[in-house]
């Protein structure tokens, strides 16, 4: 297990003035959880080129996560090599936590990526702002998402997320913003979803502004967070659902200047139901092709 080895790398680098980098190199290193922890003195570059995969034995976890990079401003993680989680030795141990791929707080990049997951591929979670997800094949998995916004108080907004140029193969949704009912104020903003190819999706594009669990949902108040400023450009492929688009925004504060610029969907399901665009509390806006077609009004 190399664990404490890569720490104290990385411990090094972090401590070095100037441009920094640790390589993990070609083979197969076991390891178990790792805590990258800055300020740093320069920016980091943290390059995979070997296998690198997660011990498989729950009691190796202090905490419910893997590998965590904390207060380190200026890191790049790339390479040719693997992150291996190793989620299916650990499934039988699921105690329904949240688990899956997040941004930190910072501007980041995402990019070149090939994600598998039972969860979220990446998820842009309260705080993130200028995050660029590209060139990312996510499936299996929940999608690519905003969110979850609006579970905590004094949750920082979200602003400048950039997805392009990805795509998502029978992952259960694919574009998703997501907020908890009942949530208080916070705001998200300026994103763009663009040259995005869906394959046997689930729910290709999805606000969900009624988020949580179902029973409670109807004695909580409206999600209070503002979403506004979304476009959704040239997105085309396959779905499953008769529902390709389906906006579901709070009664209390609506969705705001939402666009749509070339969507072009396709139903490969069963269903012999109509194939639509639903939209509820929002103001949208569409052009170019669309299909379905948009809904009939915005409210």
């Amino acid at each position: 297990v190399v664990c404490q080895n890569v720490i104290r790398t990385f411990r090094a680098a972090c401590d070095t003035p100037g441009k920094s980098r640790v390589v993990i190199p070609p083979g197969e290193f076991l390891a178990g959880s790792m805590v990258f922890v800055g300020p740093c003195k320069g920016p980091v570059l943290f390059q995979i080129i070997g296998n690198m995969k997660a011990v498989d034995d729950p009691s190796a976890y202090a905490e419910d996560f893997w590998m965590s990079f904390e207060d380190v401003d200026g890191l790049t993680v790339c390479g040719t090599g693997t992150i291996d989680g190793q989620g299916q030795n650990m499934w039988p141990y699921n105690n329904c936590g949240k688990s899956g791929g997040t941004c930190s707080p910072f501007p980041a990049k995402v990019t070149r990526s090939t994600i598998e997951t039972g969860d979220d591929c990446v998820a842009a979670i309260q705080g993130c702002t200028e995050v660029a997800i590209k060139k990312v094949t996510c499936g299996p998995g929940h999608g690519i998402s905003v969110g979850s916004l609006g579970k905590y108080p004094d949750e920082k907004d979200v602003r400048g997320i950039t997805v392009k140029n990805c795509t998502l193969k029978n992952t259960d949704n694919g574009i998703r913003i997501k907020t908890y009912a009942g949530s208080p104020p916070s705001q998200a903003s300026r994103m763009v979803f663009e040259d995005i190819v869906m394959e046997d999706v689930k729910h290709p594009i999805i606000i969900d502004q009624h988020y949580g669990p179902k029973s409670v949902i109807l004695f909580l108040q409206p999600s209070q967070v503002r979403i506004s400023d979304v476009q959704f450009n040239n997105i085309r492929g396959t779905t499953v659902s008769n529902v390709a688009i389906e906006l579901d925004c709070s009664e209390k504060v609506p969705c705001e200047g939402i666009r749509f610029d070339n969507v072009d969907l396709k139903y490969s399901g069963e269903s012999k139901k109509p194939f639509v665009t639903t939209c509820s509390n929002a103001k949208v806006s569409f052009q170019g092709v669309q299909f379905p077609p948009p809904c009939p009004c915005s409210k």
